[in-house]
């Protein structure tokens, strides 16, 4: 699965900003994915990036705090605004960036 989740990721990290696929089954990006056909039936997806900052300001991508469910959806702004805040502070946690300093 990481493989094919890799797909959802790079488009977040092209992005740089909350990146929100409602219904996966109709986006031509993801409908013949196996995700989305195969046993995990993935019809919703939402990831922020995890972007880390050092003292000398240098941008880290580390990864991305995503969601997903089987029924497809979408996000209030009040819900993407959380999505983000969530990602800021896991990104504030130590063991988030331990390994880029």
């Amino acid at each position: 699965m990481l493989q094919q989740q890799q797909v959802f990721l790079c488009l977040i990290h092209g992005c740089g900003q909350v990146f929100l696929v409602p219904d996966a089954a109709k986006d031509e990006r993801f409908k013949y994915s196996s995700l989305v056909v195969g046993p995990s039936q993935i019809r919703f997806y939402a990831g922020a990036p995890l972007q880390y900052e050092d003292a000398q300001q240098n941008h880290y991508k580390i990864g991305a705090l995503c969601l997903m469910d089987t029924v497809p959806c979408d996000l209030t702004a009040e819900q993407i605004i959380l999505l983000q805040t969530l990602a800021r502070l896991v990104c504030l946690c130590p063991c988030a960036h331990a390994s880029v300093s």
